[in-house]
């Protein structure tokens, strides 16, 4: 039976809900976001982030095991199994044994110290199924607790993603730059600057990337400065071509610990900025395209959703240079989802429409659960009306819990006669007046339309 949309199917990209395996394998999802190295940073301007790690419920299949930190509200799992989506009755593991989880608290580490969840874990899988760890980021503390998991379940356990130390490596932009430049995939002309620092973590002299903003910056008026290091826009600031937001700029990196080498490149007039989410297998394994989808940025470039199918005129282009790098991580023993984001322009001399690669993700990006998400709602229609189309955004509202939630747009949510409508995910952070949204539809105009009209119902709450 075809449930891939059309789009897809023309593309070659493949369900990303396949690269789970099939019946014989049994996923552990352990999707904490506070393994990312610069969480702190990241807590300070994001709140709930110890809510994230339900995400995966929507990833998940109903055989495999969901750990969070607390536990998730149950009219909520009622509502993702009327859709069939999530883990069956008893596959959600709740790890904060008598601690009170907090934006900083790390799900792995939890679990790690939690035996009684170990053991329910343990009792949960079959001897006859193989067993995957699936992190949102594989670092140290995801090999130390694959092998733990190994100790009390008497069995292998496969861990995704690379070695730390790699997954390191390309979570650093001033790698990836190189890397992309060495391999023939284009980057935005720029310098990578390394600055001095003090004992107290800030820099010393920021002369280098003041005269990097004098070579670069009359080439469009405006160039972006990129920490080395930061996710979700973290580390990234527009300077324009006057005194002011140079001054600004500069100020603001001298306040900064977090990063000791910056990138100054030239900013192009960016039409669309696709991600491309790869799956990469283990060895001489299959590299696939799982996912495309066109990013939704603020003014300063930060992450606010996803909108698919894509509209990027450069998009064979585009996986051909994911492809060409994910062959690269494949032979530095790299196996899992990594998120691509490139920008497309046209060249002002040209006129023809050009690629660039922006930053790499080795890791579960924000769009792998929306994708997720209506591969599941399209294997569930059993013969249409099929999806075709999504948008995903993270949304506020007034409603404190997901029962309010439905009560007030509960009439919009997805509706499998008619192929279309509203899944919240990531409602645990109701509690913080925010939750994130996929809207489902038959093309994108219709999704967008969807999504408008629900901004407009809750601008009036």
């Amino acid at each position: 039976m075809h449930t891939q949309t059309e789009f897809d199917r023309i593309n070659g990209i493949s369900p990303i809900i396949e690269i789970l395996g099939g019946f014989n394998t049994t996923q552990i999802f352990v999707h904490s976001v506070n393994s990312l190295e610069n969480i702190a940073e990241i807590a300070m301007i994001a709140s709930g982030l110890e809510k994230y790690p339900e995400r995966s419920l929507v990833f998940a299949r109903r055989d495999d095991i969901v750990c969070v930190a607390e536990a998730v509200d149950k009219r909520y799992i009622q509502f993702l199994r009327s859709l069939g989506i999530g883990p069956r009755n008893g596959n959600i593991v709740v790890v904060s044994e008598n601690v009170h989880p907090n934006s900083s608290t790390n799900l792995s580490d939890l679990l790690m110290g939690n035996y009684e969840a170990l053991l329910k874990i343990r009792n949960l899988t079959k001897r006859n199924k193989k067993i995957i760890l699936n992190p949102f980021i594989a670092t140290y503390r995801e090999f130390k607790l694959s092998k733990i998991l190994e100790e009390v379940l008497g069995r292998r356990v496969h861990l995704i993603g690379g070695n730390s130390d790699l997954v390191d490596y390309v979570n650093h932009k001033h790698n990836v730059r190189a890397k992309a430049l060495e391999l023939g995939v284009p980057v935005p002309e720029g310098d990578i600057i390394e600055l001095r620092l003090g004992r107290d973590g800030r820099p010393l002299d920021l002369t280098p990337i003041e005269a990097a903003f004098n070579r670069y910056i009359h080439k469009t008026g405006r160039v972006v400065v990129k920490g080395s290091y930061g996710a979700s826009g973290s580390s990234l600031f527009i300077v324009e071509n006057n005194p002011e937001s140079i001054k600004k700029t500069l100020s603001n990196i001298s306040g900064r610990i977090d990063n000791r080498i910056y990138i100054v490149e030239v900013m192009v007039d960016v039409i669309v900025s696709p991600n491309i989410l790869m799956h990469i297998e283990l060895g001489n394994g299959r590299i696939l395209c799982v996912g495309i989808t066109d990013q939704l940025l603020s003014d300063k470039l930060v992450h606010e959703g996803n909108i698919y199918p894509p509209s990027a005129k450069t998009i064979n282009d585009m996986v051909n240079s994911a492809q060409r790098i994910s062959k690269w991580l494949q032979t530095e023993g790299y196996r899992g989802l990594v998120g691509f984001d490139f920008g497309e322009y046209v060249h002002p001399k040209t006129g023809e429409f050009n690629h660039f690669l922006a930053e790499i993700n080795p890791r579960t990006n924000a769009a792998t659960y929306s994708k997720s998400l209506m591969d599941h709602l399209n294997r569930k229609q059993k013969g249409g009306p099929y999806i075709e189309a999504f948008l995903s955004a993270n949304v506020k509202t007034k409603a404190g819990s997901f029962s309010e939630l439905n009560e007030l747009y509960g009439h919009l949510f997805f509706n499998t006669k008619t192929g279309k409508g509203l899944v919240p995910y990531n409602t645990g952070c109701l509690e913080y007046d925010k939750f994130t949204l996929a809207v489902f539809g038959k093309s994108r105009n219709e999704v967008i339309d969807m999504y408008e009209d629900f901004k407009s119902l809750l601008e009036k709450e």
